[in-house]
């Protein structure tokens, strides 16, 4: 292996490290927060901020902050790891037609409950907790059906982090692939990287830039864009 190669695994490895430690934080903060939430309703304003905070950063770091940040994604991932059956979600799921259709109904919802109870704070903030509540339950059957994070494949936010992060910080693969797709099956949206080996480029923009692929891949043949981005987290 070439001290290229071990230099970006060792850093690949370094940031997993960092992330799944952050990952407990934030999902202890999510349960805090829907807990506390349906007792005082203003917990809810918690809901709008993460999702400014998932699309807004999307524009530089792609859905970096799905991996990192995002609370209910770090409980799923957390919680769900020892239950799931860690199968891959159906196709149809992470198509466009079905994720559009998602996005339609949450945010006709959403819309609709902030006209009907506007301009209460409190209500609306109450509102919030509920959403956020049903979603993940939702987020939790899902989950626990096929693989821990499988929500993230269509949540609307993700969806629309997805567009925003469009060529921002791509994953690449070398020509060393033996698609042997183990990078496939520890990615927690099951996108697979390995069909990508004659391009070189992953242009599935759902990569959450978590590394797993990275560190897991045998040949060392899988890198993010600006392996730089590890010592910035």
């Amino acid at each position: 292996m070439s001290s290229e190669k071990m230099t970006r695994k060792n850093r690949a490895e370094g940031f997993v490290s960092a992330r799944n430690e952050l990952s407990w934080i934030t999902t202890m903060v999510f349960i805090t927060i829907l807990a506390v939430g349906w007792i005082f309703p203003w917990f809810g304003y918690f809901v709008p901020l993460c999702m400014a905070g998932a699309i807004l950063p999307a524009f530089v770091w792609g859905r970096r902050w799905c991996d990192w940040w995002c609370p209910r994604g770090s409980f799923l991932n957390q919680c769900l790891d020892p239950v799931s059956r860690k199968t891959s979600l159906p196709g149809f799921m992470r198509r466009l037609p079905f994720r559009l259709s998602m996005m339609g109904i949450m945010m006709a919802v959403f819309s609709t409950r902030i006209y009907q109870l506007w301009p209460d704070p409190v209500k609306i903030g109450g509102f919030f907790i509920m959403f956020l509540t049903i979603t993940t339950v939702a987020g939790v059957f899902v989950g626990i059906a096929f693989k821990p994070r499988s929500w993230c494949a269509f949540c609307p936010v993700g969806t629309m982090a997805k567009w925003a992060g469009t060529n921002r910080y791509p994953l690449h693969i070398d020509e060393n692939c033996t698609e042997c797709k183990l990078c496939e099956r520890v990615c927690p949206l099951g996108i697979a990287p390995h069909s990508y080996r004659i391009s070189g480029i992953v242009a599935d923009w759902d990569c959450l830039k978590c590394k797993l692929c990275v560190v897991k891949c045998p040949q060392k043949c899988l890198h993010v864009g600006d392996e730089d981005l590890s010592r910035a987290a």
